[in-house]
């Protein structure tokens, strides 16, 4: 029953979504106090952000073209607020705008309401680790290049070849570097049920296939550890120690936030056997990222 609830958990997590491709024209930036460099800069990065945050294809005339993306520029002293509208049949049906504090921050601003505009979400309310502004920096939403975050989760675990039984606990404690698109970590990890334990720490590695606030991950680790047979009594049980291989999956929420939320499975084994055969691990983990 512990491994379909897993399937199930896993396969919900990793159910694409496939997204009709359609023709892009993207319509030279027009503005008012900007330059003409700057609306032709800005007119350059809308067009190589559409291939590079969709399967959309860039077309270069508007007669080629499935919808459009109009791009407005407003200078606002030192800042500038970019305005993108969606157009199909000569009607804007969609748009969005962002704030970049100076001209150096457009390619983000700019790849961040591209993608936003053609999914029809406002870029306010859906952005990436790594692409927020300088603005939402000063407001606390900002994340570093490499985000250093304690982790400390909780949950069940089935151990296997350790004669036991049943439901148990599982522990996990780790430290960890978030360099966006991945995660390392150093980690310690305990499960147990009744008088059976598995025991271990190491090195790991999440992979994310998202760098919005929900992302999906798989992980990896590698490490040392120790299974204890339940025999009846803390002392009673024979103990084996060794290297210790881990692999899993999982979902982090708040990822553009100081604090993250995780929930994720886990495969390990001990990589020496026992009198019945190869200690194993099954845990499910609800844990939190914090500093």
């Amino acid at each position: 029953m512990f491994h379909l609830k897993c399937a199930f958990l896993l396969a919900a997590l990793f159910i694409p979504v496939l997204a009709h491709a359609e023709n892009v024209y993207v319509e030279p930036a027009t503005g008012t106090a900007t330059s003409a460099d700057d609306l032709a800069a800005t007119t350059d990065i809308i067009r190589s952000s559409v291939t590079e945050v969709s399967s959309d294809h860039l077309v270069g005339a508007p007669s080629q073209a499935d919808i459009s993306l109009r791009p407005k520029l407003v200078r606002l002293g030192q800042a500038y607020v970019l305005t993108l509208g969606k157009v199909k049949n000569g009607e804007i049906i969609f748009s969005s705008q962002l704030k970049a504090m100076r001209m150096d921050e457009m390619d983000k601003v700019a790849e961040r309401l591209t993608r936003s505009v053609l999914v029809g979400e406002q870029a306010q309310s859906h952005p990436r680790v790594g692409e927020l502004t300088l603005k939402e920096s000063k407001e606390g939403a900002e994340r570093r290049p490499t985000h250093n975050a304690w982790y400390l989760g909780f949950g069940g675990s089935e151990l296997n070849h350790l004669n036991s039984s049943g439901l148990g606990y599982s522990l996990g404690l780790a430290y960890s570097w978030d360099v966006n698109f991945a995660r390392v970590k150093l980690f310690a990890e305990g499960d147990g049920i009744g008088d059976a334990f598995f025991a271990g720490g190491g090195m790991g590695f999440n992979y994310y296939f998202s760098q919005e606030d929900i992302a999906p991950y798989l992980s990896a680790d590698f490490g040392a550890g120790a299974a204890k047979i339940d025999g009846g009594g803390i002392t009673s049980g024979q103990i084996v120690g060794g290297f210790i291989v881990g692999a899993g999956a999982g979902i982090e929420f708040l990822r553009t936030t100081a604090v993250n939320v995780g929930l994720g499975f886990r495969a390990g084994f001990l990589l020496h056997e026992n009198n019945i055969g190869l200690p194993e691990v099954l845990s499910l983990r609800l844990g939190v990222y914090f500093k």
